[in-house]
């Protein structure tokens, strides 16, 4: 569940693991213009493709039960999908099951 507040929208949107991004959270365009987040600030990035791309940072608050994630706020990333990265991944196991192509968190 992402949301942009307190009081604000929220809807459930699937997040891609990306373990080569080392962030926690990036949103795509599409959720930005759905949830219209705060833009609290821009930072300059290196990606596989680039070394210098300046993006939009917005204020977002995600629930991830899984992860023992209640409401907590993030400074996501404007990009071109919604990836849960490395920084999320930190000191939890996780199983990547090549029979269905996804990773299990190992409880």
């Amino acid at each position: 569940m992402i949301s942009t507040g307190e009081k604000g929208e929220s809807l459930s949107r699937m997040f891609q693991v990306d373990t080569g991004f080392s962030g926690a959270v990036a949103i795509d365009q599409e959720l930005i213009d759905l949830l219209s987040p705060q833009r609290v600030g821009s930072i300059h990035i290196a990606t596989a493709t680039s070394l210098d791309v300046r993006t939009d940072l917005y204020l977002v608050y995600l629930t991830i039960p899984e992860l023992k994630i209640i409401r907590q706020p993030f400074a996501a990333l404007g990009a071109t999908r919604c990836l849960i990265g490395r920084q999320l991944l930190d000191r939890r196991e996780w199983l990547l099951d090549n029979l269905r192509n996804r990773f299990c968190l190992l409880s």
